[in-house]
C-alpha cells in the first residue's frame, strides 16, 4: 500500500520505510509518497515515537532500527531507538505495568 501526503500537483517522491529489530528481523517496506527528504525524516521520527509507545511496555530492553530509502534505493536515513531499564526496586523481579489484582480469595468456604 502506498500512502501519499501533500497537495495534488506537488512533486512527490516515494520513500520506503523498513524496520529491523534487535534479532535482525526486518518488516516489509511501507511506502509513503512525501514532498521531500526532510518530510521523510520527520515522518520517521513520528513513526519511531509511536512504535516505542506501543512496544516498550513490559520490557527492560528494546532496540529498533528504521531505515528509510528513496524508491531508487538511495538511503535517506537510518534512525535507531534503544531503551534499557535496570530495575532497582527490591520488590520487582520483572517489569510489569499491569494493574494489580485487587480480588481477595475467599478461603472461608
Amino acid at each position: 500500500m502506498i500512502w501519499s501526503y501533500g497537495d495534488k500537483g506537488t512533486n512527490m517522491t516515494r520513500f520506503c520505510f523498513r524496520f529491523r529489530d534487535e534479532a535482525g528481523q526486518e518488516t516489509e517496506d511501507v511506502e509513503l509518497e512525501l514532498p521531500s527528504c526532510r518530510a521523510a525524516v520527520r515522518e520517521a521520527s513520528r513513526i519511531l515515537v509511536d512504535v516505542a509507545r506501543d512496544e516498550i511496555r513490559d520490557r527492560s530492553h528494546f532496540h529498533l532500527l528504521l531505515v528509510v530509502r528513496e524508491e531508487s534505493g538511495s538511503s535517506v536515513l537510518e534512525s535507531s531507538l534503544r531503551f534499557n531499564a535496570e530495575w532497582l526496586c527490591e520488590d520487582v523481579s520483572a517489569p510489569s505495568f499491569a494493574e494489580p489484582d485487587n480480588k481477595k480469595s475467599d478461603d472461608s468456604k
